[in-house]
């Protein structure tokens, strides 16, 4: 997770904007990774399972306190994988 901050965090503050994470994920993704990101939630999904305080935007800390993000070996792998971490 640490790594994908990193990654995902342009403006180094801390914090994971809707934009800088949607910015992050499609320029990650190869175009036929896109459609079915999008249908089984894409960015949204993201946000609901990852933002404990419900203020739309994500930091390591809450990420990491919240059981529905990255909850799955194929969601953390994929991550990793997409963004060399």
């Amino acid at each position: 997770m640490a790594c994908f901050y990193k990654v995902a965090d342009k403006n180094r503050d801390g914090v994971i904007t809707r934009h800088e994470l949607s910015k992050s994920v499609f320029h990650a993704l190869a175009w036929y990774e896109k459609i079915p990101f999008q249908v089984f939630g894409g960015i949204d999904k993201i946000i609901k399972d990852c933002d404990v305080n419900g203020d739309g935007k994500l930091t390591l800390k809450e990420s990491l306190t919240s059981k529905t993000c990255m909850d799955s070996c194929f969601k953390r792998r994929h991550t990793r994988d997409k963004f060399n971490c």
